[in-house]
């Protein structure tokens, strides 16, 4: 029904709302139709809709991650499992499974427009790789935070995170970082 919102939305918005400490009617982002989530189809994995919801005023707050047609919110914190079922980790999901690149890509886009994937195979900064074997596995994964710096340049150098994320054979999703620094100079 037109002017009706989907459970993915109000989920994703009372989650934006709580995370950024403001309330729910002052949260502004999206995507807020399922004609918009289509938009993001390089964050959406399968049926499972990417959001960006922000504070409003300057300079913007946000928070990100993705909700489910039935409205359960999946961040790196809660529920990832059940974005690794629709991408196809465990079997089934989405077609055809995402591969651990695209899998790393999404998550550290969840993280933040300060965030990249970061991969130089002669600094010794490897690339994404998925093992699974038995239903369980890892999925291990570098990202890189650039502080933001006048004009949007960026402040210092880039830090890097290892990311971990231990796959059940239950099929829940466990994130854990650590700082990484390269192997070579």
């Amino acid at each position: 029904m037109p002017g009706e919102e989907f459970p993915a939305v109000v989920a994703f918005r009372a989650h934006a709302a709580k995370k950024l400490g403001i309330p729910v009617d002052q949260v502004q982002g999206g995507p807020i139709s399922e004609v918009h989530a289509n938009l993001f189809k390089n964050q959406r994995v399968g049926k499972i809709w990417a959001f960006v919801m922000y504070t409003p005023g300057a300079p913007k707050v946000e928070t990100r991650g993705w909700a489910t047609p039935d409205g359960k919110v999946i961040t790196l914190e809660q529920n990832l499992g059940l974005l690794f079922a629709e991408a196809g980790v465990w079997g089934g999901g989405g077609s055809p499974p995402l591969t651990a690149q695209e899998l790393a890509d999404r998550l550290i886009w969840s993280q933040g427009v300060d965030f990249s994937p970061q991969r130089d195979l002669r600094l010794g900064i490897p690339a994404p790789e998925l093992t699974i074997q038995d239903g369980a596995g890892t999925l291990t994964f570098l990202s890189g935070y650039r502080a933001p710096g006048p004009g949007g340049a960026g402040g210092g150098p880039v830090q890097l995170a290892r990311f971990e994320i231990a796959l059940t054979k239950d099929q829940q999703a466990i994130a854990s970082s650590k700082p990484f620094a390269p192997t070579k100079p």
